[in-house]
């Protein structure tokens, strides 16, 4: 093990799609930890003027580029969200740059000397990013909890958040490879106490100052 791994706490957090990852994400981020999130990072990486944009209309076609030089999202995810097919190949163009982007993020990090890092990545075992990680949680919420809050933050209507969610592994699979499950359907009441619970027991402090 590296010096910089013994350095550093890497927590994984997965999950499907609206099950409550960022939540405990910026929670995490509040007690001092380094958030390395992927989402945000895929919607860097197709910025515009940028390398994955250009190869994403390179292969989708323009009527996926918006006036303004912008990705169309919602339009793209409509199209790649139906056919599995058409995903697959979004995800070879796309997921190269976010590997490479999410590990020079993890490689600063880890010089630095932060105390926890944490990869917030949905598909973190299909992508096989575990192997960066000393733990992986999973979170988990109720199916109809899950709907719901996908309709309200990206504002679609339920045939295209069930796609959405239909095209994501069950959570019976991702459970399965995790170290914990953290229900988030339960409210923060449920849920920060495990959380806290899961650093108390094992020592692990978010800085390496003294208080």
């Amino acid at each position: 093990m590296s010096k910089d791994r013994m350095m550093t706490y890497v927590l994984g957090i997965t999950g499907g799609i609206a099950s409550g990852k960022s939540t405990v994400s910026q929670y995490l981020a509040q007690k001092g930890a380094k958030i390395i999130d992927a989402d945000a990072i895929a919607r860097m990486i197709v910025a515009p003027g940028s390398q994955g944009l250009q190869q994403v209309i390179a292969h989708f076609g323009k009527a996926y580029l918006a006036p303004d030089g912008s990705l169309l999202r919602r339009k793209l995810g409509q199209l790649v969200f139906s056919d599995p097919k058409q995903l697959t190949e979004l995800n070879e163009i796309t997921h190269p740059l976010i590997r490479e982007e999410i590990l020079m993020q993890l490689q600063k990090y880890r010089q630095k000397g932060v105390a926890v890092v944490v990869l917030d990545i949905p598909l973190l075992f299909e992508g096989h990013y575990e192997q960066y990680c000393d733990a992986v949680w999973v979170t988990v919420v109720d199916e109809t909890i899950q709907l719901a809050r996908l309709q309200q933050r990206n504002q679609l209507p339920k045939v295209e958040a069930q796609a959405r969610i239909k095209a994501q592994k069950d959570n019976a699979w991702r459970i399965a490879q995790a170290d914990w499950t953290l229900d988030t359907g339960k409210g923060p009441l449920g849920w920060k106490p495990q959380v806290n619970q899961w650093f108390e027991l094992r020592q692990i402090r978010f800085s390496k100052k003294k208080e």
